[in-house]
């Protein structure tokens, strides 16, 4: 008979092999799902910087066609571009590109604008009354040759200068009191179906380009609603550039007589600037990227017709 003692090393022996085995198991799946998940990043990694390249040719190949512009009805709508155009969709071997175009014509001149207007837009824009106007106020002044302006007028001592000028970007509306990032690019909030909505964002209404009047083809809803023009009638005119470019006969007789306004609505389609946003997505699905660019058209001789004057690498 077997002595006792070698019995129950035997058995200690035997459960110290079955609790090293699960030991050696549970580390090799661990070790096998961290490595499985870097892969998987590495690979969605790979699939991120093919759809930003993606949405880059995208820009190229929209600007190529805004150097072939086109009438109504003229011409193969997939190789030029019409005035009044808003979009453009752009097929790849990696995946697809929707780019849209947003003249600066279609928004508020920071610049020119007057008070009142100014007040209009924000206020159109769900801002407060009395905040409206005040920062209103205090881009006329900043804009004012005549005026010296300081984030603090009583400190004349303050390195926090702005020498009064003309805006020669938007940004430089930050320096003003009152104006936050959140004001000027807008920022994310609870929808009234409980999801996360993008709201505010005076980026979309006010540009350093652009005349007195704006275009109703690529003027935002705010603007047109500070311009006063109904509520139905904007709804049938958001409609209708969706299908095809605004024509001034679709603004209706009685809009184009009664322009007593303010801000004045045209649809004429044209503009020395734009704004392009490229959203691409690669056809496995695995990743999308958005950029956006600036151009200027150019008349000078020698120089390109078209000219990139600020790139966005991520959409606000």
């Amino acid at each position: 008979m077997r002595c006792p003692r070698f019995r129950s090393r035997k058995g200690s022996a035997l459960l110290a092999v079955l609790w090293l085995s699960v030991a050696l198991t549970a580390i090799a799946f661990t070790l096998s799902r961290t490595v499985r998940g870097e892969l998987d990043r590495s690979s969605l990694n790979v699939d991120s910087a093919r759809a930003y390249f993606l949405a880059r040719g995208g820009i190229e190949r929209a600007m190529l066609r805004m150097l072939r512009p086109q009438r109504e009805g003229q011409g193969d709508p997939n190789l030029g571009f019409q005035f009044g155009q808003r979009w453009m969709t752009l097929p790849f071997p990696e995946g697809e590109v929707v780019v849209e175009i947003v003249s600066e014509n279609g928004k508020i001149n920071v610049n020119k604008a007057p008070p009142e207007v100014l007040t209009q837009v924000f206020m159109a824009a769900g801002l407060d009354p009395s905040y409206s106007a005040a920062t209103a106020g205090r881009i006329v002044t900043a804009r004012s040759p005549s005026q010296r302006q300081l984030l603090n007028p009583a400190d004349d001592t303050s390195s926090l200068l702005r020498a009064p000028a003309s805006f020669k970007e938007l940004e430089e509306l930050l320096v003003l009191p009152g104006i936050t990032t959140e004001v000027l690019y807008g920022s994310y909030g609870r929808g009234p179906a409980g999801g996360w909505v993008k709201t505010g964002g005076l980026h979309r209404h006010m540009s350093i380009y652009g005349t007195t009047s704006v275009d109703a083809n690529y003027a935002s809803p705010e603007v047109l609603r500070a311009a006063g023009l109904p509520p139905g009638q904007i709804a049938s005119l958001l409609e209708l550039r969706e299908l095809r470019p605004l024509r001034p006969e679709d603004l209706g007789d009685s809009m184009m007589l009664d322009q007593s306004g303010p801000i004045r609505v045209t649809a004429g389609g044209g503009g020395i600037a734009y704004t392009l946003w490229s959203r691409a997505t690669l056809h496995n699905g695995r990743a999308r990227r958005a950029v956006g660019v600036l151009v200027e058209r150019s008349e000078t001789i020698g120089s390109p017709p078209l000219r990139i004057a600020r790139w966005y690498d991520t959409e606000f």
